[in-house]
């Protein structure tokens, strides 16, 4: 038997594994999957004010329009037995259950329910015929708003507009500042941001049957998505499938919201699939990333060292609770940037307001933070003529460092501070950066650019801490044809970023084959591979660690068949 040396990794022959799809046209995207047979079209009915009161609701015109299947809204809900989940997390004390409005309006284009017809244009029509009496209340549009003293609490069932406080601290930041020769103060504010895909979010094919429900919905997470809508209907999981399609850009702003669950239970109450496709009008209405408010307090010695680090956060979650619990703890958690702080506390709170709810956002609650701490120490820096890249290269957690406490107090409560160790060299990567750009970090100002007279560059830095998430799962199947090809089976959409092109480069370079031979196929929960989501920047890790398993499970499996086969060891 000839032992021969196994083949060198292959380059990266396919740049994109979709590329040609996506070029041509192809790529079957959620608005471009075959229609079932009897597929019935859903419209929203949204409130066209910020904040009302729903006084009353008439369907009977929407109902009597010829080629109209079904109007739902909050007086018919009543009639299903749901086990309806929140889009709220339990720890929202006091906040009702639902998925369409039911008492009032919280935001311009809160649901307030949905019209199924034979087809688009008839349910268009219908949606725009559906009668509701609103009382017109005081919209509130900001944090600042919400939590005066005097303002209408937009859930009455609260008491007021605090969603949810949280902090954390340790060391003693009044010492610190005691300790310190200059205190610096300054606020930064981040607005609202719409996440703005190419494709609206979020649109959902329905069908249900007496076997279970299968959904077609351009989602990050296909078993969140199962699990949410098993627990509607009390089914069992396993009678829940969904396929995720091409997705055309995400950002964090498809999810399993209002409108998903409501053509669910439009599809079960016709008896035929139901498709709900989202308009650039009703993106905007759907999903959103927090406003906050970073004021920042920072004790400093001479040098520049920071002593003491004081930061006071205001976020809003608009209308509902929504992510507000993911995205203050995330906030909290990262208030302090990556710097050597010895002394350091942080105090959030997260209020309600009349403008759409929040979802996830790329780096979830941590992008604002980022900007509002850099900024500041920049501020410090230059203040006290400290070059601002030696000033970070001095005062930014080293390799190996963590922060400067045993203990830490959050939300109130004493316990060993948890932050990993820094591994990552910011040293090395200022140099790097500084001389990408030929920067001192001293020169000010524009600086002319050569042979164009009206362009001038700026130039800075900043420097920002990503921490990962240890949190999820990932699986894969590696199967073989017998024409050679390589078939990855898993659960990970593919948001825009590539995902399946780095599940096919970690299937190639571990079975030492060209990319050309693996096919990846689209997520699909029937084939029972469990994934966290694509969220997090964890498909490269997770996701890529489990194909690469499944891949060695794969070689093994084909060496022992060709042992068997040849009678070798």
């Amino acid at each position: 038997m000839v032992v021969r040396p196994a083949p060198e990794a292959p380059p990266n022959d396919r740049p994109r594994v979709d590329i040609r799809a996506k070029v041509t046209g192809a790529a079957t995207y959620i608005e471009d999957v075959p229609e079932l047979p009897g597929t019935a079209y859903a419209v929203a009915i949204r409130s066209p004010y910020s904040h009302a009161r729903i006084v009353s609701i008439d369907t009977s015109r929407a109902r009597g329009l010829p080629g109209v299947l079904a109007v739902l809204d909050p007086e018919s809900l009543k009639e299903y037995d749901l086990h309806i989940p929140s889009h709220l997390p339990t720890d929202a004390v006091g906040v009702p259950d639902h998925f369409i409005t039911t008492d009032r309006a919280r935001y311009d284009g809160d649901l307030v329910g949905m019209v199924v017809a034979e087809d688009l244009r008839t349910a268009r029509t219908a949606a725009g015929l559906v009668d509701v009496e609103w009382e017109i209340l005081k919209p509130l549009f900001s944090a600042d708003e919400s939590l005066a003293p005097d303002a209408e609490s937009i859930h009455e069932e609260v008491g007021s507009n605090v969603a949810l406080t949280d902090s954390l601290e340790w060391g003693d930041v009044e010492q610190g500042f005691n300790e310190s020769d200059y205190i610096f103060e300054g606020t930064f504010i981040s607005p609202t941001i719409f996440h703005h895909p190419i494709e609206p979010s979020t649109s959902v094919v329905a069908n249900y049957t007496s076997d279970g429900i299968e959904m077609w919905t351009s989602t990050s997470s296909p078993f969140s998505v199962l699990k949410k809508v098993a627990d509607i209907f009390g089914i069992s999981p396993e009678q829940v499938r969904v396929h995720v399609p091409y997705i055309g850009g995400h950002f964090g702003g498809k999810h399993s919201g209002a409108e998903l669950l409501t053509t669910a239970v439009l599809s079960m109450k016709t008896g035929r699939p139901v498709s709900y496709r989202a308009s650039e009008n009703d993106s905007f209405r759907m999903a959103a990333r927090e406003a906050s408010a970073f004021k920042a307090r920072i004790g400093a010695k001479r040098d520049g060292t920071p002593v003491a680090l004081d930061v006071e956060l205001t976020m809003d979650t608009g209308g509902y609770f929504s992510c507000a619990r993911i995205f203050t703890g995330n906030a909290v958690t990262s208030s302090y940037g990556g710097y050597r702080v010895p002394n350091f506390r942080v105090r959030a709170t997260t209020a309600y307001s009349n403008k759409v709810p929040v979802t996830t956002f790329r780096n979830t609650g941590k992008n604002q933070t980022a900007f509002g701490i850099d900024a500041a120490m920049e501020a410090v820096a230059r203040h006290l003529g400290v070059s601002p890249i030696e000033f970070r290269a001095r005062n930014l957690l080293h390799r190996g460092e963590t922060i400067p406490a045993l203990n830490w107090k959050r939300d109130g409560k004493a316990s060993a501070a948890r932050i990993p160790l820094m591994d990552t060299d910011y040293g090395e990567l200022l140099e790097q950066a500084v001389a990408a750009i030929g920067w001192d970090g001293r020169t000010h100002g524009p600086i002319p650019v050569a042979g164009s007279p009206r362009l001038v560059r700026g130039r800075g830095i900043s420097a920002s801490v990503r921490r990962g998430s240890a949190v999820g799962s990932a699986t894969a199947r590696a199967s073989l044809d017998g024409q050679g090809v390589v078939t990855i089976h898993h659960n990970a959409p593919d948001v825009g970023e590539g995902a399946h092109t780095v599940i096919s480069l970690v299937a190639a370079v571990t079975l030492g084959i060209s990319q050309d031979q693996v096919r990846v196929g689209q997520p699909d929960t029937a084939n029972g591979l469990h994934f966290s989501g694509t969220t997090s920047q964890r498909v490269t890790v997770q996701m890529g660690n489990a194909v690469r398993n499944a891949c060695e499970l794969l070689k093994q499996e084909l060496r022992d068949a060709a042992s068997q086969a040849y009678g070798a060891a």
